[in-house]
């Protein structure tokens, strides 16, 4: 098996991520400027993934999201998820261990009080 701990796919034109479950060493993943809708089944495996960059793709709904519960760092920018109102609340509250959002650090004591209260620094 494989141990990779950072890999960068960006610019690619990937429309799916196949087997990146394999890599469950992986740690960071930046797949920005693809054609993504979400991220595939088994991606849950990735337990050690904590930054998930996937800028400028096609991810419009914040379930495909939910598989990658362990991430800290998620960045998002230019995904038509992005253009929903409330889109920040949806995704923190799927992804309870997430410290920063677009670059933004998420604060923890309102997080704790629910994604409609989530207020970004």
């Amino acid at each position: 098996m494989l141990t990779i701990r950072t890999l960068n796919i960006s610019n690619n034109q990937l429309c799916s991520l196949n087997h990146i479950e394999n890599l469950v060493s992986l740690e960071t993943l930046v797949a920005d400027n693809n054609q993504l809708q979400g991220l595939p089944p088994g991606t849950e495996k990735l337990q050690m993934l904590k930054v998930l960059s996937i800028r400028n793709n096609q991810v419009a709904d914040p379930r495909q999201l939910h598989c990658v519960k362990v991430v800290k760092v998620l960045r998002l920018q230019g995904n038509p998820l992005c253009d929903s109102q409330g889109w920040e609340g949806l995704v923190t509250k799927e992804l309870t261990f997430l410290e920063q959002l677009n670059d933004l650090t998420i604060s923890p004591e309102l997080q704790l009080q629910g994604p409609e209260n989530i207020l970004l620094k």
